[in-house]
């Protein structure tokens, strides 16, 4: 059997999802950087020099507050950090395999659009199909992994606090012990 046969059968029988799927990823990317460039350009435009640092000292407040008060809020679930811990884990494991199954359809897709393509055709239509599609998954990525974080930071300053607040107090009992 010639050598091309051989090779044309042994890539018949390769799993090319990981391929799809780092051209999905390359796609998403070229999408928030021209996101991103426009964000830039908006932000730029409207910005006024002189109101710039009190708006970003109003925003580093309005956070430090909500912070401390879900701090506050969250201290009772230091118990429960390890069962949090865990299912904070499985639901990232879950979101990456989501996520992973979502740029390999993306890159599947836009594979077969450059496959099919005619000679001469511009991109463009088909660039603005996959920055739509891209928007859509990148809101809903944000969404999530902004949740994510969120969850993960609280539980672990409940979980510093009240090891700090259990080792004062072991402290204290171990000084009226030794008194």
């Amino acid at each position: 059997m010639p050598l091309s046969e051989t090779f044309e059968k042994t890539l018949k029988n390769v799993d090319v999802t990981p391929l799809y799927a780092f051209v999905g990823a390359g796609d998403l990317a070229v999408e928030k950087i021209r996101s991103a460039s426009i964000d830039m350009q908006v932000l730029v435009a409207d910005a006024d020099p002189k109101t710039v640092p009190a708006k970003m000292q109003a925003a580093a407040t309005a956070r430090v507050e909500a912070v401390t008060a879900d701090m506050k809020a969250r201290t009772s679930e230091a118990k429960d950090f390890p069962t949090l811990a865990q299912n904070l884990f499985f639901e990232a494991l879950s979101q990456a395999i989501a996520t992973y199954g979502e740029l390999a359809e993306r890159g599947k897709e836009l594979v077969t659009r450059v496959r099919n393509q005619p000679e001469g055709e511009l991109l463009e239509t088909q660039a603005k199909a996959t920055v739509s599609k891209a928007k859509a998954t990148a809101t809903t990525t944000k969404k999530s992994a902004a949740a994510t974080k969120k969850s993960a930071k609280s539980t672990a300053t409940s979980a510093r606090k009240t090891g700090d607040a259990t080792k004062k107090a072991a402290n204290a009992t171990a000084k009226k012990v030794g008194d």
